[in-house]
C-alpha cells in the first residue's frame, strides 16, 4: 500500500514517488543514506542490547555514557565514531562486521 503525503499545496503525492525523483538529486542521496546507515547501526545496538536484556540505562552505565545518548544512538539521531561502535560492541559483548560493497 502506498503512503501518501501533502506536498506542493493541495496536491496529494505519494511518498514512493516523491523519494524516487528526490534521489536523483546528488546532495539529497547522499544525505539520505547516511541517515540511512545511522538508522540501520542504531536499530541493530537496540537488538543487541535486547538480547542481552540489558535497558538502555544500564547499557549507558556500562559506556560511562548518558541513557539519552543510547537512546538518540538507537533512533539514529547521533552520529556515532568507529571508536564508540568498538565500545558499544565490546559492552554487549558482540561482535561487529561492517562492509564497503563497491
Amino acid at each position: 500500500m502506498k503512503t501518501k503525503t501533502m506536498t506542493h499545496g493541495k496536491k496529494a503525492v505519494y511518498f514512493d514517488n516523491w523519494l524516487e525523483t528526490q534521489m536523483k538529486n546528488k546532495e539529497f542521496n547522499a544525505e539520505y543514506k547516511v541517515e540511512e546507515l545511522r538508522n540501520k547501526i542504531g536499530a541493530q545496538v537496540q537488538i543487541a542490547r535486547k538480547k542481552r536484556h540489558i535497558s538502555q540505562k544500564g547499557l549507558a552505565k556500562l559506556l560511562h555514557m548518558s541513557q539519552g545518548e543510547v537512546s538518540r544512538i538507537e533512533n539514529g539521531e547521533q552520529n556515532i565514531t568507529v571508536d564508540t561502535i568498538g565500545k558499544i560492541a565490546m559492552g554487549l559483548k558482540a561482535k561487529t562486521d561492517i562492509f564497503i560493497a563497491v
